[in-house]
């Protein structure tokens, strides 16, 4: 039960953490679709386990049969003590929407740039990450839409964002960053809603 919450708390205040100004894929519409609290119990119903929630369970590393959940869209995997994705992470290439804030992840695996259905990533408040491979690795997932890297502890964003000619949301309210580097953003993303 306690998981439930966690991950009900988790949706409510990650969802007005930043205001949907975009619909993901108005084809799919994953509203209706059950939501999992456990690999487990996802892999029970693999072929229709679609949304997954981990968030808030103290989890210092996930499952190596997560990859089996091929057909997953959404993963929050928010608040737990994580630094680093299982290889079998690379299966997951149908993710629409993935969510990894508040963890202590060291890097993002290099197969994550092949994500191409990717529209939403969260992996705001991992100040640990390496930064310059993590930009390399999001600046290849040309599909985003909304993009919160918050609480970071960055003192740049470099040029290769402009790569991501879809973003329309970008939080990166919490860093280091100066006003000529936010108005420098505001030029190469004129079509962005830029959260500082």
């Amino acid at each position: 039960m306690k998981k439930i919450i966690n991950c009900f708390f988790l949706i409510i205040v990650l969802s007005f953490s930043i205001t949907p100004i975009f619909s993901l894929d108005d084809s799919l519409d994953l509203s209706k679709e059950k939501l999992y609290f456990s690999v487990g119990e996802a892999l029970l119903n693999k072929q229709k386990a679609l949304k997954l929630c981990l968030g808030g369970q103290e989890l210092t590393s996930l499952q190596d049969n997560i990859g089996d959940l091929s057909n997953l869209r959404e993963l929050n995997i928010s608040q737990n003590k994580i630094e680093q994705l299982p290889e079998s992470f690379c299966n997951l290439r149908n993710l629409i929407e993935f969510k990894i804030p508040s963890n202590y992840l060291k890097n993002l695996p290099k197969c994550f740039s092949e994500f191409k259905n990717l529209k939403t990533l969260d992996i705001s408040s991992n100040p640990e990450i390496e930064k310059k491979e993590m930009f390399e690795t999001i600046f290849k997932i040309t599909n985003l839409v909304s993009l919160d890297i918050s609480f970071m502890e960055l003192d740049e964003i470099p040029d290769g964002i402009s790569n991501l000619k879809n973003l329309k949301e970008l939080n990166i309210s919490g860093n280091n960053l100066n006003t000529k580097q936010i108005e420098k953003l505001k030029k190469i993303l004129p079509g962005t809603l830029i959260n500082y």
